[in-house]
């Protein structure tokens, strides 16, 4: 969406966006983009500090929505 097509832009982006949730970016780390290699990581903290940040965002519903519930349909 910003043009960029490398892993380095896209954690830079990710970068900008925790800090601008005031996200320690360093508790978070998508290696591998999508959510599921072993690299893939969020500290409890970062954990706590996006649901924070999401639940005051003007896309905070959205976000909820898109969770999955535990025994639902998560996995």
């Amino acid at each position: 969406k910003k043009g960029g097509t490398t892993v380095e832009e896209g954690i830079r982006e990710q970068a900008k966006i925790l800090k601008e949730l005031k996200v320690d970016p360093d508790g978070v780390a998508f290696g591998g983009g999508a959510g599921g290699a072993i690299v893939d990581r969020a500290s409890p903290r970062a954990c706590i500090e996006i649901l924070q940040a999401m639940s005051k965002a003007p896309e905070g519903k959205a976000y909820f929505d898109g969770l999955p519930i535990m025994g639902v349909d998560g996995t």
